[in-house]
């Protein structure tokens, strides 16, 4: 029983790295300026959109990473502390640009969500 989940959760991580990795040749392939890694998401998107890809397949995975996703963050927040001294000059910009960027995703996905919502209310009554 342990083995054929842990075969089931390997082929699940198989499938977001061939996609990651699908993404990375793309990105090197085209010489496009986008990251690999997000390429590998639009692509994951778009797959699961389509009906390539079932939530089911990879579901376990998917709920490991949402779950940690903290931990993901540790290296990039030490990188910004180790380098505080580069940014230093920069500060005032960079946090009008981080406050800038919140404010443009939250105002976003209030939009969106309301988009969707009014949308299910019509389709439901």
């Amino acid at each position: 029983m342990q083995k054929q989940i842990t075969m089931k959760i390997i082929g699940q991580l198989a499938i977001i790295i061939a996609l990651f990795l699908t993404g990375k040749f793309i990105e090197v392939f085209f010489s496009l300026p986008l990251p690999g890694s997000i390429i590998g998401m639009f692509l994951l998107l778009i797959a699961l959109h389509l009906g390539i890809l079932k939530v089911e397949k990879i579901k376990e995975v998917s709920d490991f990473f949402l779950n940690n996703m903290m931990f993901f963050f540790i290296p990039a927040t030490v990188s910004i502390v180790a380098s505080y001294t580069i940014l230093e000059g920069n500060l005032v910009a960079i946090l009008s640009v981080i406050i800038l960027s919140i404010i443009i995703t939250n105002t976003a996905i209030a939009l969106i969500v309301q988009h969707i919502a009014s949308k299910k209310d019509k389709k439901n009554g």
